[in-house]
């Protein structure tokens, strides 16, 4: 993707990410330095009746509305002059 960025730096790259307890700041931080000028952040969601996911951690992934809130204007205000942010 930083080739990508180089090579065709008019076109913006945006991330969608689902913000769990561990991984808003991480992943945007992570992501600025490959050109991502933009984010829709959403909150994760979990449907105990999957057979997909690892049920013994999903409930410590889990953020609330507010938790969700406060996090995206957290990196919001932080990154908010590098990037734009969509929830």
């Amino acid at each position: 993707m930083t080739q990508f960025h180089k090579t065709c730096p008019h076109i913006s790259i945006a991330f969608v990410i689902t913000v769990t307890s561990i991984n808003i700041d991480n992943l945007v931080r992570s992501v600025l330095d490959l050109g991502v000028t933009a984010f829709n952040l959403r909150r994760l969601f979990y449907h105990p009746s999957s057979r997909i996911v690892d049920h013994s951690q999903m409930p410590a992934l889990l953020v609330s509305h507010e938790e969700f809130s406060e996090m995206s204007a957290q990196v919001q205000a932080k990154y908010g002059s590098l990037a734009r942010f969509m929830l």
